[in-house]
């Protein structure tokens, strides 16, 4: 059931792209406005929780400040359902996810983050307001090519100078794990933030914070117990530690500027230069916090190949869009397998069922169903409720798994770029090149058999394709199309890199690189463009809805996840360079090019590590604890049904 906020937001400006945020006050929606496309943030602040008085005092205070490091408010919306603030969208999440990830920060990130949070917090002092609630939950991060950028927000209980001179209405409302010591007795002041800051300096560097427990034990510690830094904070941090965590405000700094200085110059000696986004990046940007030693994989019976594969598919059969299929061409419903598809530089092998190959008693191999040559090198396959998609730069060929449905060549053209299939096999999507370069979206309706359509405009009516190919980015913005992608039913989202820079190295990255999706309904309409400022590469669909995976360019040893409804871009570090990405309804699979196979979950924990099968080509999930992986050294391979429960996975189904 849809909410009031979201029944109302229909008749405005801006469309709901899902819930991010539940906090004391009320909800954060990421949205977008309806005409250009642009995201923001729509915080909901409830009348109860949040009485007028409140909602116009904080309004007053987010329309004082205007910094890059702090949430900017733009503009204030009404319903008769409720008010709500339309903010900065800050598509990174908060910094809480991002430390209570399995990962730790290079000592960079957090140099630069706690610079941008100085920074941000020296723009509100010097207008009189304290923020009184600094701490990670209240750090917003926006996506870098060099890592994030930090951006202050809710200012809920922030205090004003004139409040803290005539103690009006304080208390002692924030999050203990972060309150100065005089904030425990309702005192407030610029070097409360400070304290802060530098309790949340520590947790970055430490993994931990100086003082934990339950509220009674951190007032305790905040107040009574002296600062003990571990070893593993460099020495040439300690000064600020020490200055910024006293317990008297009056020995702490006097301003953020003046810590920011002595950070600037703890970075000048380290090293570190926060004040230019556009220095190399400090890789990587994300470290494992322990170290997992590699398992060696068990694996079934391993089948040898006789040339190399380059990519795998696997259809599940027997899903009720295919039975409803099969029933409609007059044929039975075959028993439950799971097809297989082995594709080449142009030869596409099918074998009716997996566990037929690798689940048997015998050497002797098997026999595959279909044997299909292409004219040219296949590029993509795309598994289907109707078979396997093999798609070339010339053509796009159906290949069923019963064998006695001959394969089918659905679409020809000379000038193929990307294409997608949904789910269902339904209809096909297809971007092309023409003149100038520019790209061509089209759509076309499919028959249950997986051939064209007869007549095409009739059946795009009918099944609500649009009527005529739409244009996309031209070749001038567009640097690299890298995907095409059916999301569902009714939405197709376009992958591209953008860049006018050519002349990309290995360490810098021009601040004109991003990666640009754009999501297009399946009649023709564009609902918007996301960027995201990363040289993405390896794109890959997930099973979970609106998801996709890649891999950052310039940061190797990290999964990009990067979610469409509501949009946001996670980071995942890992001690490998993911070549082949593959997605489960539990988590992702890595794998490097030598061969190393690392398994995390969906949030981002690693769950094991394998070493795999030397020279891997492809791989594919066969079922929640079932690797596939094939294997090519020049002149010979083979195909591992690895499982992961018995190579040291723990796993739970």
């Amino acid at each position: 059931m849809s909410s009031p906020l979201g029944t109302e937001l229909k008749r405005s400006k801006y469309r709901l792209l899902g819930l991010v945020g539940q906090g004391q006050f009320g909800r954060v929606f990421c949205a977008a406005h309806r005409r250009t496309g642009r995201l923001v943030a729509l915080k909901n602040l409830e009348h109860q929780r949040f009485p007028t008085h409140k909602f116009l005092r904080e309004l007053r205070i987010l329309l004082s400040l205007q910094h890059p490091n702090i949430v900017t408010c733009y503009a204030l919306e009404h319903t008769r359902t409720g008010r709500y603030l339309v903010m900065d969208y800050c598509e990174g999440g908060t910094l809480r996810s991002l430390i209570d990830g399995d990962c730790q920060l290079s000592v960079n990130q957090a140099f630069e983050l706690t610079s941008d949070i100085l920074a941000g917090l020296d723009h509100a002092h010097s207008r009189g307001i304290v923020h009184c609630d600094i701490k990670p939950d209240n750090i917003l991060l926006n996506v870098l090519p060099t890592g994030w950028a930090a951006r202050i927000s809710d200012f809920g209980i922030a205090r004003l100078t004139q409040d803290l001179a005539g103690h009006e209405g304080l208390g002692n409302t924030g999050s203990p794990a972060y309150m100065a010591p005089e904030r425990f007795y309702g005192q407030y002041s610029q070097s409360s933030d400070l304290y802060a800051v530098g309790v949340l300096l520590f947790e970055l560097l430490a993994g931990y914070r100086p003082f934990t427990g339950t509220p009674a034990e951190l007032m305790s510690g905040h107040l009574n117990q002296p600062l003990k830094l571990p070893e593993s904070i460099p020495e040439v941090w300690h000064p600020i530690l020490t200055t910024a965590l006293q317990k008297l405000p009056a020995r702490r700094f006097r301003s953020a500027s003046d810590m920011l200085v002595a950070l600037r110059t703890v970075g000048a000696i380290a090293g570190y230069s926060t004040w230019s986004k556009s220095s190399p990046i400090s890789l990587p940007l994300l470290q494992p916090l322990t170290v997992v030693e590699p398992q060696p994989y068990v694996a079934h019976q391993a089948r040898s190949l006789s040339q190399a594969v380059n990519h795998v598919a696997l259809v599940v059969a027997n899903t009720s869009a295919e039975a409803n299929a099969v029933a409609k061409v007059g044929t039975s419903p075959e028993v439950a397998k799971t097809p297989l598809y082995y594709a080449g530089d142009r030869q596409l092998t099918c074998y009716a069922d997996i566990n037929a190959v690798f689940h048997t008693d015998t050497d002797e191999p098997v026999s595959p169903t279909a044997v299909v040559e292409l004219p040219a090198t296949i590029q993509q396959l795309i598994p289907t409720a109707k078979g396997c998609f093999a798609v070339s730069q010339t053509a796009i060929t159906l290949v069923p798994a019963r064998a006695s449905v001959a394969p089918t060549v659905v679409a020809t053209s000379e000038q193929f770029c990307l294409a997608a299939v949904e789910a269902h096999g339904d209809w096909l999507a297809t971007v092309s090149l023409f003149d100038g370069g520019r790209g061509q979206l089209s759509l076309t309706g499919l028959e249950q058999t997986g051939q064209l359509t007869q007549s095409e405009a009739p059946r795009r009516a009918h099944r609500g394709l649009a009527p005529d190919p739409i244009l996309l980015l031209n070749r001038e913005k567009a640097q690299q199309w890298l995907r095409l992608l059916a999301l569902d039913a009714r939405h197709i989202a376009v992958v591209a890199r953008v860049s006018t820079d050519e002349n990309l190295s290995r360490r810098r990255i021009p601040s004109t690189v991003s990666t640009v999706v754009e999501v297009w309904t399946r009649r023709g309409k564009r609902l918007g463009t996301l960027s995201v400022p990363l040289c993405l590469t390896q794109i890959c669909p997930t099973v979970t809805p609106y998801r996709i995976m890649a891999v950052d360019q310039y940061d190797p040893h990290a999964l990009v996840i990067l979610d469409l409804k509501p949009f946001r871009v996670l980071r995942f570090g890992v001690e490998i360079a993911p070549v082949f990405l593959e997605s489960t309804s539990w988590g992702y699979i890595l794998t490097d090019a030598t061969g190393q196979i690392v398994v995390i979950d969906k949030y981002g924990q690693r769950l094991g590590r394998i070493d795999g099968p030397q020279h891997p080509t492809a791989i594919a999930a066969v079922n929640t604890h079932e690797l596939l992986v094939t294997t090519w050294d020049g002149q010979t391979g083979a195909s591992y049904l690895i499982d992961l429960c018995e190579s040291g996975m723990d796993l739970l189904f």
